[in-house]
Order: C-alpha cells, then structure tokens, then sequence
C-alpha cells in the first residue's frame, strides 16, 4: 500500500464538513459543536503546517484554537482558569449566575466552562454574549471557506477518485431532544482554593470530551462493509480524544497528587480503575492512532493504517469506538456527573437576578 499523507488530510477535511453540517440535532449546538469546531481547527492547522509547509497566513485564531487539543498547559493551568472565569463575569457580571450547565436527563454532560476554554487567548471573545456569537460564527464561517480551498488544492494530488468536497453529504442524526440547560453562580463551583479550581477546570473539560465521543458513537452507522465518513471520522476523533484525555488524567494524578487523591477517594477510586484499565486495554493503540493527526510522507498516515485495520476486520471501526467509550468515556461522564451533583446546586431566580442587579447598579452611583 502506497503512502496516503494526501488522501488522508482529504478526508479529514470532508469529515469536518460532514459532521459539521449536521441539521435536526438539537444537542449539537449546545454541547458537541464545541469541540468538534476545535478538531476543526486542529486538522486545518496541521494541514496548512504538514503538507503546505506554512504557505498559506491563517487567522491567528486557529493556531489558538487548535492548541486546545490539550486539556491542560503545562505549568499555565492556574491562568487557564483564571482567565476563563474572568471571561465568565466579564461577559455576565459577579451579581448574576454566570456559568451555564448542560444535564441530560439528570446527568451532567457539559458547561459554558469548555466554550470559554477554546476562545480564550482569541479575538472572539468581547464582553457581550451576543457579540461573541456574531463573532464565532464569522470565524468559523471562514475556517469553512479555508478547508474548501485547502480539499480543492490537495484533491489534485490524491492518488484514487473521491468525492467533490461540495458534494459531501451532511450528517444524518435526527435528535428533537436538547440538553437541560441549568445556570448557577461560578461561586457553587468554584472555591477559594486555587489548585482545587484548577482540577475541577480540568475535569470538566475531560466530561465535555466523553460526552463528544459518546454523543458521536450514537449517530454512526457501523453496519457498511465500505468505509464511511462517519465511521472514519468516529476513529479518527475519538482516539485522539482518548489519548489527550487519559494524559490530562494521568497528569493530574502526577502533579496535583493530594488533589486527584482526594477526589478518586471521594469517588471510590473509579478514576484509579479508569487509568488501569485503559493502560491495559487501549494505550497503545490510541497513542498510536493519535500521532497519526501529523501528516507524514515517509511512513504511513491514518488513512493507510485505517484501511489496513478494515481489511483485517471489518468491524474494527466498530470495535474500537466502543471500546473507547466503555471503558473510558461512558464510566468518566457518570463518575464526573455524581462527583459534580449538580442537583444540590440552585440556579437564581428572576426575582434574585434583579435584586442584585439592581443593587450592583446603586453601588456603582453611589461610589461616583
């Protein structure tokens, strides 16, 4: 088999658009276009680095963006939070509930936490929410037009017929059912303690990653003895997904020790079991099909290693997916949701918004 670096990053590039064009899914918008927009990003800015070589000056934003891949920083995870709570009053105030929570039923599946992780560090983010929509899909409309020339410019060089990239179909994965949305306070969050704050910023953006992969696997159709888009991209993604969030665990188990223990004890240690279990079951297989997100044309690229795989068992693509989701994403999201309880936390009033509006405001005069 010939070397796919090409193919590869063509296909990439048809499966962002491809899930990205999904319709009739409510929870989408809510939770899991978050981090696929930043896959996005991550794919177009390998793309432009690996097989251009930089040729092409893209919007700051994406190089931002697609270094979220990362769930932490190394050494910058206290001004990772803080910034991100910044963001949270700048764009709500202190006197009102600020962050947004999203439950299915019952279950926490996500925050606003994640939203504001991938835009901080941009120029996305204003001070008004609306804005900031405005803003995201201004930008993401162009990360659109930015794969289409990219697919227009690398299909030349594919090997075999594939698809026009404007004829990719969109995801089909009908959802008339949204998120429970829950607002409350970042104070019922978060505490005084800065290495706590940091953990729990950390362990929800890990939750709002399980949900993406678990979300994915429900609307992928395995039953195709052809490689599909869908099927493509639900290994390409969630491998990926599975590596930077089992380093990000592993990270805290090894750095904020006291912390971690405290919690995994808190949760019988389930995130103890969580490691183990990947480290036997998927490491290595994940670890390599994550390193596979650079663009190589000396050795082999996803592309070549996923046909491989296919060809050996048809139902590889399946397997693994599920695989990844049993025994990391599905126990993460419970352990995480009960940890969290966000049943105990009270979102405020209309009535008690307006209170303390108000009594912002009279503050504000009366220091003049």
């Amino acid at each position: 088999m010939g070397n796919f670096a090409y193919e590869t990053a063509y296909y990439d590039l048809c499966g962002i658009a491809y899930l990205i064009r999904l319709k009739d899914n409510e929870k989408f918008p809510q939770v899991p276009v978050y981090s696929l927009a930043r896959d996005a990003c991550l794919i177009i800015y390998q793309i432009n680095k690996e097989i251009f070589n930089n040729e092409y000056t893209l919007n700051g934003n994406i190089k931002n963006i697609r270094h979220k891949v990362k769930l932490y920083n190394k050494g910058n995870s206290k001004q990772i939070y803080t910034k991100i709570l910044e963001n949270s009053i700048k764009q709500f105030g202190d006197d009102v509930d600020n962050i947004g929570l999203f439950l299915d039923n019952g279950m926490l599946v996500g925050s606003t936490i994640f939203h504001q992780y991938i835009y901080i560090d941009t120029d996305i983010l204003k001070s008004n929410p609306r804005i900031n929509q405005s803003n995201a899909l201004d930008f993401f409309k162009y990360v659109g037009e930015i794969a289409f020339s990219f697919a227009e410019i690398i299909k030349e060089e594919v090997k075999f017929d594939v698809p026009p990239f404007e004829l990719i179909p969109t995801f089909s994965y009908l959802d008339n059912f949204s998120y429970k949305a829950k607002d409350i306070h970042h104070s019922q969050l978060y505490k005084e303690d800065d290495t706590s704050n940091v953990v729990i910023t950390r362990l929800l953006l890990i939750l709002q990653e399980a949900t993406f992969c678990l979300w994915l696997q429900q609307g992928v159709s395995f039953n195709n003895d052809d490689i599909t888009l869908d099927m493509y991209m639900a290994v390409r993604l969630i491998s990926i997904k599975a590596d930077e969030v089992m380093d990000n665990l592993v990270n805290m188990r090894k750095f904020l020790k006291d912390e971690f223990d405290k919690i995994d004890q808190a949760c019988n240690r389930e995130f103890t079991k969580i490691i183990n279990s990947y480290n036997q079951e998927l490491k290595s297989e994940c670890k390599l099909l994550r390193n596979f997100l650079h663009y190589n044309f000396k050795e082999e690229n996803f592309l070549d290693f996923f046909i491989s795989k296919t060809k050996e068992d048809r139902n590889y693509s399946e397997e693994i997916v599920g695989k990844v989701n049993f025994c990391v994403m599905e126990p993460i999201s419970q352990v995480l949701s009960q940890y969290f309880a966000v049943e105990r936390m009270k979102s405020m009033s209309d009535w008690e918004k307006v209170r303390n509006r108000l009594v912002t405001l009279f503050k504000k005069v009366y220091k003049r």
